[in-house]
């Protein structure tokens, strides 16, 4: 993989050093774009913002601001997660499009499972610039589990019932953290079994989702993508198994 700069800039990160949150940046990064198969095709500029994290449409280099500050490094990763995958599947290519809540609800996929990777990496291999990285290592996990359990759990067969009766909502208002959650950690152990799942979300925005009527046909759309660049598709049918009634025979 081609390797861009993940870059964190100076400023008011709080009570921490920079070289310590820059570390724990780019662990994320190794993380989540190690699972992607990519890095992001220009360098990403990480920087302290004063409101809500953000990620600025386009800007290349891909410029990040996070809201974390001292060493409450379970809110870096995750912000810092959340908003690069958005980077990793294309998010600017098309902005608007009634299919945006599961672009949305995959970064939170990504941010849970950067956070439950980041407890074994500062387990085994901790940061030397990160005091106390290897104690620190189960937070990680605590902290993905909080926000997994913050959203109801639905059983796997009630996913298609859920989603027929909250697509008009994320249709129309797709950031809803508690709808978005929920379909993300419906497919967190799919992909903490599996991580080259990832790899497909790369086509992600790749094509004009606009014109996919149906979440059913942006689904196909996405498989269509994946098959003219030779990949197997893997995914979109996991997303689909997931989230449709199965049909009688």
């Amino acid at each position: 993989m081609s390797r861009p700069t993940v870059t964190i800039s100076n400023g008011n990160w709080g009570a921490t050093s920079l070289r310590a949150a820059g570390a724990v940046v780019e662990s994320v990064a190794a993380v989540l774009c190690g699972a992607f198969g990519r890095w992001p095709d220009a360098p990403v500029h990480v920087m302290p913002g004063d409101g809500s994290p953000y990620v600025a449409w386009d800007r290349r280099p891909y410029r990040i601001w996070l809201s974390a500050r001292d060493t409450y490094w379970c809110q870096y990763a995750y912000q810092f997660s959340h908003k690069l995958c958005h980077v990793l599947v294309n998010f600017d290519r098309i902005r608007h499009h009634r299919h945006k809540w599961f672009e949305e609800s995959v970064c939170e996929l990504a941010a849970l499972f950067v956070l439950i990777r980041l407890s074994e990496r500062f387990r085994h291999c901790p940061p030397p610039e990160v005091i106390g990285a290897e104690e620190f290592a189960p937070h990680f996990a605590t902290y993905a589990r909080s926000i997994a359990d913050s959203v109801p759990a639905v059983p796997r067969a009630g996913l298609p019932a859920w989603l027929s009766g909250n697509l008009a909502a994320l249709e129309t208002h797709h950031v809803d953290r508690t709808l978005n959650r929920t379909a993300a950690v419906a497919m967190l152990d799919n992909f903490l079994d599996d991580e080259s799942l990832w790899r497909d979300c790369v086509a992600l925005n790749l094509w004009d989702a606009s014109a996919d009527a149906s979440f059913a046909d942006h689904l196909d759309s996405w498989t269509t993508h994946l098959l003219t660049t030779k990949c197997v598709a893997r995914t979109p049918r996991l997303v689909r198994d997931l989230f449709f009634a199965k049909r009688a025979p």
